[in-house]
């Protein structure tokens, strides 16, 4: 008896989930690149992707960490890759601590280092498709 409850139970799940059309979203593509700023690995910028053609304020953009190497990879609301598309790239950096002289510092905490023109989707300049074949960018060189 407990056998067969628990396979009716199991039956009527995949149903639910079948007609409800629930899905895991769009397909995720991994996507891996770098950013530098003058040539050094902007560590620790955030690097956000703000999609085309769909302009939604609540629509989760893929997003991604630099490390210490410069590198980074595309992470979509949680899961690893991004949706195929076409992408302004943005990035926010508080600049490489200690380096004066070298540019890339922002003018205090919680400002962000890069010009206008890599801050704001309207104003960027790097636009970048993603397909289902797209797996390393070309590296981001800031100036």
């Amino acid at each position: 008896m407990h056998h067969t409850k628990t396979t009716i139970f199991l039956l009527f799940s995949v149903f639910v989930s079948l007609l409800c059309g629930c899905s895991d979203g769009p397909t995720l593509y991994p996507v891996k690149g770098k950013a530098f700023f003058n040539d050094q690995p902007m560590v620790g910028a955030d690097v956000i992707f703000h999609s085309t053609s769909n302009t939604a304020i609540d629509e989760v953009k893929p997003a991604a960490k630099v490390d210490e190497q410069g590198n980074f990879e595309l992470i979509t609301g949680g899961k690893t890759g991004a949706p195929a598309g076409t992408y302004k790239v943005t990035f926010f950096w508080a600049g490489k601590q200690g380096s004066k002289g070298l540019g890339g510092d922002a003018e205090g905490p919680g400002k962000n280092a890069v010009s206008e023109q890599y801050q704001f989707p309207d104003k960027a300049i790097i636009e970048v498709a993603i397909t289902e074949d797209t797996r390393e960018l070309e590296p981001f060189r800031l100036k």
